[in-house]
């Protein structure tokens, strides 16, 4: 897993466990597939927890996996499932939510 931004802030508690929050526009992450190909996204921030290794990019948020491509106010990417939920950000005057936008590739 890796994380390009402006500034990051990193803590770690006593069990080694660490959380990681990135700030920058955009910041990129990336990480490497168990499987073939590399997931790649970027948010105006990303949030990481090792303990969990969960992702959060929110303001402005895409996540690429090869053909594949999801965008919306906010992705949640599981770094160990490879599952990602994609949010849309609340309308002006609360009403509604924006739309979401994800292409998803057939396989061969």
């Amino acid at each position: 897993l890796y994380i390009n931004a402006a500034r990051v802030e990193v803590n770690r508690d006593n069990a080694g466990n660490q959380t990681m929050r990135a700030s920058g526009k955009p910041v990129q992450f990336g990480q490497q597939l168990e499987k073939d190909g590399m997931v790649k996204g970027q948010a105006n921030e990303v949030r990481y927890a090792s303990a969990s290794g969960i992702v959060t990019l929110t303001g402005n948020a895409r996540v690429e996996r090869g053909s594949d491509m999801a965008r919306g106010h906010s992705i949640v990417y599981n770094t160990r499932t490879e599952v990602y939920t994609v949010s849309g950000s609340k309308a002006a005057g609360g009403k509604g939510g924006k739309r979401v936008t994800v292409v998803i590739q057939p396989t061969k």
